[in-house]
């Protein structure tokens, strides 16, 4: 029983990494394409992933269960 529990666990986990690391990459292609950024929603927190504009230079973040995915992308 325990072990089918972590194996849940462990895959929901690989699922909310999936599909934040997916909303990431609409944002940058967005961001590449110099279209408006969609307000995605991060899955681990509910709440919309982080955006950091900087000239032409964006950063993007999801919250996670150890720490934070990012991705820095360039115009």
């Amino acid at each position: 029983m325990q072990d089918a529990i972590g194996w849940r666990i462990g895959q929901e986990q690989s699922q909310r990494q999936v599909l934040a690391q997916l909303r990431m990459l609409q944002l940058a292609l967005a961001f590449h394409r110099r279209q408006p950024l969609p307000a995605l929603i991060d899955p681990y927190t509910g709440e919309p992933l982080s955006i950091e504009l900087d000239g032409d230079t964006a950063e993007f973040r999801a919250a996670e269960g150890r720490g934070q995915q990012r991705r820095a992308v360039r115009h």
